[in-house]
């Protein structure tokens, strides 16, 4: 003869003060050789429904912060799978933002480019160090886009390995201003 598993539910009762409480509620049937009791026990978790509703506000705001800055940002784990980006960086991709998570580079990039991405990821892995690369990227669209990309170690609170941070920009027509200046003055020189 089994007894029926506890049930567990969470509820808010006023305190003698007037405040309200969170309290989680377990319930379970006791049985002695007379009779068979429900017996209840209750704990404050006021503390924790506090500190849940206080992170899941600040994830919501770092999630409106990151999706509305215009540049590519991404972040992975330790072993390069994405946990997630931002719109402009799903657009750059051609997915979206939810389609993302759990994906390598490979399942975004050509491997030409993956395995360029892949093998600076490990560097920034190895040495712990922020580093940056240029490489062009072709946009679902077809346009072409040479990408400064910064990636940088993110850590634990803990001072532990997590991941790595992300952020690309587009440098095309920085780079095309700088050639035609390097040409200008490089024809200048020559005409002299």
């Amino acid at each position: 003869n089994e007894s029926p598993k506890p049930r567990q539910f969470e509820s808010r009762f006023r305190c003698g003060d007037g405040s309200l409480i969170d309290v989680e509620i377990t319930v379970f049937l006791a049985q002695d050789e007379e009779r068979a009791v429900h017996v209840a026990s209750f704990k404050d978790i006021t503390a924790q429904k506090r500190a849940a509703s206080e992170i899941s506000r600040q994830r919501s705001t770092m999630r409106a912060l990151v999706s509305s800055i215009p540049d590519p940002i991404f972040y992975k784990d330790r072993e390069g799978r994405y946990l997630g980006c931002n719109d402009a960086y799903a657009a750059m991709v051609g997915r979206t933002v939810a389609e993302i998570p759990g994906l390598a580079c490979e399942a975004l990039f050509p491997p030409d480019i993956a395995a360029a991405i892949r093998a600076r990821d490990k560097a920034m892995m190895q040495s712990q160090q922020r580093l940056s690369a240029e490489h062009w990227v072709t946009y679902p669209d077809g346009r072409r886009a040479l990408m400064d990309t910064v990636v940088s170690p993110l850590r634990y609170e803990d001072g532990k390995r997590s991941g790595l941070l992300g952020v690309s920009r587009d440098i095309t027509a920085r780079k095309e201003e700088e050639d035609a200046t390097r040409r200008t003055k490089d024809s200048a020189e020559e005409a002299t």
